[in-house]
């Protein structure tokens, strides 16, 4: 079969006696051309040939007045980028028409063409011809099989001899469904990107220098490209990967193609095959979402960390927080990532069995992730309500070692006060004595009772050894009185703050400070510390005195029990009914002590004085000076009305005992002042009292004239 007579014989020889590669030829041509009186020279890649395959045999047999040749080619721009709109032409040797097809590449091929030679046949009508038939079936063979295999061709040669990426010479823009069938342009496109898809012909985003086919690869998409961080994973696990620009990976979705596209879901696959080596705050971050979490991609990942170095990584499991108490575990992450994943797996715990968990955890442990659990407390009780008593022995509560420093301890072992302002201006001298506040602003203040802090304060005090010095005693007591007048206490807390010994001692006892008990003697002013009482401990309570719900239960009147030298006596008095005269009214002990002193120094009750005017006093004074008021407490006598001062001697009394006393010895000034009494008393002087005065001698010598003739001279009259 020398000289082939028939089509069908043509192609056989070509099938089974020819090889491939000598039918067809691969070569660069330099053009030049000019736009807008500009020369521009550009390359084309040439790739064309006689094309040999056993579906040519086929289809001559089936058509047998087919007399044209499988020939076809492409030219493909040599220096192409995405940013030139290159539009291909289609040939038969000659431009066909006017046509233009939105693919980076001149075809041609033996297309059989309409009559005018302005297009292809390859659209037929209801009312088509056979010809019509044929000629389209041969032309979509040429689109189908011959273009496409010479695209290829030129590719390889692409890539073996200029490399880079080979995604802007892909004719993959003109996909327009509608024209499957319709359209040589759509065939073209499609059957050749169905025949690079098997190809290594992209570009491996790692290495610069190596081709991947689709499948087997990783994709991943130029508009979304994972962080840096998931990069190197990827690279580190020697992943094959493509980087594809969004337009191409969709027509490759849209064809159908089946593609390995990266997600954090392919990242958690990849993770579970080959774990990290060290923990990644940015892994963490970045993968954990409510869609990974919820989906359960997390459930095999080790991204989480389970103690604080990071050296142990663990993944999530629905049951993991309750198994602390065996792991000793916990998982470390920012707040972001834990409200994800509590928010998931949370509400498959409850807050008791989690308590229970962290009784067994140890100290240490529970210090370093005390954020942690506090977070997970803090979910927990959405559902359930957190008891004080449940977590006081757990050592989890932030405490301020110092104003600067936080630390952690349980509540029932060291002494903790809630965190308050008030509390600030002492706290170096609690940090002292071993009392601490709790952290400013941690949620463990909202679970105590701020009006029970106080009470708390004292009991906490009466334990402790008070190794203060003496300012610090002093601000230490001030604090209280203040916080005591603001705070409604019990009495059993007024006795401990009395049992004290924070309150300052003056006078010979050798003692700086003391508690307040029913035997001591209670001042309140400055001036008793001018005083040396021998023997006797005072108790100075300046600014107890200014809080009455204080002072009334002070057993201050103690003092007046003591027998003290006048000068300290008055002074004490007079302090005394001033600030408390109004509160012991009624206190039939103190109305029958003897505290009130004379003129002459004789200490009686209240209700044993005089109450007397200045004549009175000056009569009284020479036969019971013990009854009259020690003048210096006269402005003090309408408080010692209150306790029963209120006893004035009659004018019989008065004048009895005066005239008795005239009659037993001479003394013009009493004499005188009697007088001056009888006559300022005036009418109320009865006339019982006249004639009962009249018969007595008291009227001294120097008061009359007598005559010789009248008898003997006598040293004192009577009236009459």
């Amino acid at each position: 079969m020398n000289n082939p007579s028939s089509a069908i014989e043509l192609a056989e020889i070509l099938c089974n006696k020819k090889s491939q590669s000598n039918c067809e030829s691969i070569f660069q041509i330099d053009l030049e051309i000019s736009r807008n009186g500009v020369s521009q020279l550009i390359s084309y890649l040439v790739s064309q040939g006689i094309y040999i395959d056993r579906k040519l045999i086929e289809l001559v047999k089936n058509n047998k007045e087919i007399k044209l040749i499988s020939y076809g080619g492409v030219a493909i721009p040599i220096s192409l980028d995405s940013s030139i709109n290159f539009k291909g032409k289609p040939f038969t040797f000659l431009p066909i028409g006017g046509l233009v097809y939105d693919i980076p590449l001149h075809v041609n091929g033996y297309f059989r063409l309409s009559n005018a030679r302005d297009n292809i046949i390859y659209s037929l009508t209801e009312v088509e011809e056979a010809s019509e038939s044929l000629s389209k079936q041969w032309n979509t063979f040429i689109s189908e099989n011959i273009i496409p295999y010479f695209y290829v061709k030129s590719l390889e040669y692409l890539k073996s001899n200029y490399g880079g990426e080979l995604y802007n010479y892909f004719p993959y823009k003109c996909n327009n469904r509608n024209c499957q069938g319709q359209s040589p342009a759509y065939d073209i496109s499609i059957t050749t990107m169905k025949s690079i898809i098997g190809g290594k012909y992209f570009l491996n985003y790692f290495n610069s220098q190596e081709y991947l086919p689709l499948n087997g690869s990783i994709i991943i998409s130029s508009s979304d490209m994972p962080p840096d961080f998931v990069l190197t994973i990827i690279s580190e696990r020697n992943i094959k990967t493509i980087k594809l620009s969004n337009e191409l990976l969709n027509h490759f979705k849209n064809l159908g193609i089946p593609l390995t596209c990266y997600s954090k879901q392919y990242l958690c696959k990849l993770l579970i095959s080959s774990p990290l080596k060290q923990y990644s705050e940015d892994v963490i971050n970045y993968i954990c979402c409510t869609e990974i979490i919820e989906g359960g991609h997390l459930d095999k990942v080790n991204i989480l960390p389970t103690n604080p170095n990071n050296t142990r990584l663990d993944c999530l499991k629905s049951t993991q927080i309750l198994s602390f108490a065996n792991t000793n575990q916990f998982l470390y992450m920012g707040d972001q990532v834990y409200d994800l994943l509590f928010g998931y797996h949370g509400q498959k715990i409850k807050l008791s069995h989690f308590i229970t968990c962290l009784k067994s955890l140890r100290s240490q442990f529970l210090k370093e992730n005390i954020k942690t659990v506090w977070d997970c407390i803090n979910e927990l009780q959405k559902n359930e309500i957190l008891e004080l008593s449940k977590i006081r022995s757990i050592p989890i509560v932030p405490y301020r070692s110092s104003p600067t420093q936080t630390d952690v301890t349980s509540y029932d072992k060291s002494s903790l006060l809630m965190y308050s302002l008030k509390f600030l201006q002492i706290e170096p001298i609690f940090n002292k004595l071993n009392i601490y506040l709790v952290k400013e602003g941690h949620q463990f203040n909202s679970l105590l009772d701020g009006k029970a802090q106080i009470s708390k304060l004292l009991n906490y005090l009466q334990k402790v050894n008070l190794s203060l010095d003496s300012d610090e005693i002093d601000k230490l007591r001030i604090f209280l009185v203040e916080s005591i007048y603001q705070t409604s206490l019990s009495n059993a807390d007024i006795s401990i703050f009395y049992n004290l010994p924070i309150h300052p001692c003056i006078g010979s006892s050798n003692q700086k400070f003391s508690s307040i008990t029913n035997n001591s003697i209670c001042v309140d002013y400055q001036k008793i510390d001018q005083y040396e009482i021998k023997g006797l401990k005072l108790i100075k309570i300046n600014e107890l005195s200014k809080y009455r719900n204080i002072v009334d239960t002070i057993p201050a009147k103690q003092i007046l029990k003591v027998p003290l030298n006048l000068n300290v006596s008055i002074e004490i008095i007079k302090k005394f009914l001033t600030l408390y005269g109004n509160h012991y009214i009624n206190d039939s002990v103190l109305r029958k002590l003897k505290f009130i002193p004379s003129e002459n120094g004789v200490y009686s009750t209240p209700d044993s004085f005089y109450v007397l005017g200045p004549l009175e006093r000056d009569l009284v004074r020479n036969f019971e000076p013990s009854k009259i008021l020690n003048q210096s407490l006269d402005d003090l006598i309408s408080y010692l009305f209150k306790f029963g001062l209120a006893f004035k001697p009659s004018d019989n009394l008065i004048c009895s005992n005066v005239i008795n006393f005239l009659s037993k010895q001479d003394s013009i000034e009493t004499y005188k002042t009697f007088m001056d009494y009888i006559n300022q008393r005036g009418d109320t002087i009865g006339d019982s009292l006249i004639g009962y005065l009249k018969d007595i001698p008291f009227i001294p010598s120097s008061e009359f004239d007598t005559y010789d003739g009248f008898g003997s001279n006598k040293s004192k009259i009577s009236l009459s």
